[in-house]
């Protein structure tokens, strides 16, 4: 292998990984911008958020132990959807996947159109609450990784806690 080789490869190497690593630490800051964010609104709610967690830059999920509620916060251009739930008022949690399954010839594909969070009210009047954690028609930018992983998680955490303050 030659110089030229060596140094033609180091310069295409690195235009590839500078792009990567930029759009990576523009990814992390705009959640630390977004966790920053919804951790000054829970207060503005009166909440003291223990656990939380950001996603794709538009969502975030948090609980207040002390007051035993989920804080929920939905980021747009347009406006901020906020939920507020509290744990004695959850009777069950249950994630929603809603996939779609395409045929072309003999292929079957699956396409997940929505991943949300379910709430059943132990109220009988109640009407049932969603939060959002995917939704393919939603924000242009959202590609969908982890979502279900995550929704599977607070479905978890969330049950947990309805128990045991039930």
């Amino acid at each position: 292998m030659n110089t030229s080789s060596f140094i033609t490869g180091i310069i295409l190497l690195l235009l590839f990984i500078i792009p990567v690593i930029f759009l990576s630490r523009k990814n992390t800051n705009k959640n630390k911008m977004l966790l920053t964010y919804f951790k000054d609104l829970s207060i503005q709610q009166g909440l003291d958020i223990s656990q939380s967690e950001v996603w794709d830059n538009h969502y975030a999920i948090g609980i207040d132990a002390e007051a035993d509620k989920l804080f929920y916060l939905k980021k747009t251009t347009d406006n901020d959807e906020k939920i507020t739930l509290r744990f004695n008022d959850i009777q069950k949690c249950s994630v929603n996947n809603s996939v779609r399954t395409i045929k072309e010839g003999k292929n079957t594909t699956n396409i997940t159109d929505c991943i949300e969070l379910k709430f059943k009210s132990i109220h009988t009047n109640g009407s049932e609450k969603t939060i959002e954690f995917y939704h393919a028609h939603g924000n242009e930018n959202t590609i969908l990784s982890n979502q279900l992983q995550l929704a599977e998680k607070w479905a978890k955490i969330i049950n947990q806690k309805t128990n045991a303050v039930t």
